[in-house]
């Protein structure tokens, strides 16, 4: 009996520690796939009008050779639902150890080359988020302000609509100006393989209000995560869509660094296109497609790295 109480021991022992040392802040962001979506609603206040917040991962795009994703988040006011704005497009990655980072930022615009690229890319939301009693400060030279984040707890309780959720973590960001005036502070709580459930800001003291999340769809585990950073196999995907007019999108993976070609040929095998030519870190990448000057007709496009070589069938209609 001692020996199975020793056994059982070790078991939970070594399953808390696995648990344990999952945890990293990609679990606490949004999960990165494309389609996922929260909506917030922040109700009438003293100064802000009735809203709905949408946030959510409508594609993706490869900056510097990598795939991030983009969030784009819009506003719609409760008292004209035609009057929406984007107020923010980012676009995030996860990296090998949980970190999620940032390589563009948008103003209310989903094209990235109108975007502000980063590059190294930033730390979003680091895994030090994890950690309560963590604080970082930086200087945003654009904008002349200084932002902190601070992580006051990591064992918060929220209520909102969408649900009660527990062990959130609770994280502050204060802005201020180049004389040290405070300009606002909100709140964010983050909740484990969710995201944001709840944000309160202040702009300043008197004028707070509160955005509480009311629906989400928030499918993503961390081994789907780390599936899609370090792939098991070279694969080249089917295009989507197929037929494609006037544009399509190729998705391929490849789990170590290589130099690695993307190309389309007509019926006769004649090179029409050179989608990618490019060493490639390890990883899960989509590029985009808009052909010129072809017509209507059947296409193949052929994924290549050292020996492996696979080639698929396109359709493009005029």
């Amino acid at each position: 009996m001692k020996r199975f109480f020793l056994f059982l021991s070790i078991c939970i022992l070594l399953l808390t520690s696995e648990t344990t040392l999952a945890q990293v802040a990609a679990d606490y962001y949004f999960p990165l796939r494309v389609g996922n979506y929260w909506v917030y609603y922040a109700g009438n206040s003293s100064e802000w009008r009735a809203r709905i917040t949408r946030e959510t991962i409508d594609g993706t795009d490869i900056i510097s050779g990598r795939e991030y994703h983009r969030v784009k988040g819009v506003d719609i006011l409760d008292d004209n639902p035609s009057d929406s704005i984007i107020f923010h497009v980012l676009w995030l990655r996860q990296d090998s150890v949980g970190n999620i980072l940032i390589g563009a930022f948008g103003g209310n615009s989903t094209n990235i080359d109108s975007a502000v690229l980063f590059d190294p890319p930033g730390l979003f939301f680091p895994n030090e988020f994890l950690n309560a009693g963590y604080s970082r400060e930086s200087f945003d030279s654009s904008s002349g302000t200084y932002w902190q984040d601070s992580v006051l707890s990591t064992t918060e309780t929220v209520n909102v609509t969408a649900g009660s959720f527990t062990n959130c973590l609770k994280i502050r960001d204060r802005h201020k100006d180049t004389l040290g005036v405070v300009t606002y502070v909100e709140y964010g709580f983050y909740a484990h393989n969710i995201g944001e459930v709840m944000r309160v800001r202040e702009i300043p003291v008197n004028q707070a209000h509160t955005n509480d999340l009311i629906q989400y769809n928030a499918v993503a585990s961390v081994e789907e995560r780390e599936a899609d950073l370090i792939p098991g196999k070279i694969a080249l995907r089917q295009n989507y869509p197929n037929p494609l007019d006037p544009n399509t999108t190729f998705e391929f993976s490849v789990p170590y660094s290589a130099h690695v070609t993307l190309k389309v040929f007509d019926l006769l095998g004649r090179d029409i296109a050179t989608i990618v030519s490019q060493r490639l870190e390890a990883g899960t990448f989509v590029v985009h497609w808009t052909p010129s000057n072809l017509t209507s007709g059947i296409y193949f496009y052929r994924l290549q790295t050292g020996t492996f070589t696979e080639t698929k069938k396109l359709v493009l209609l005029r």
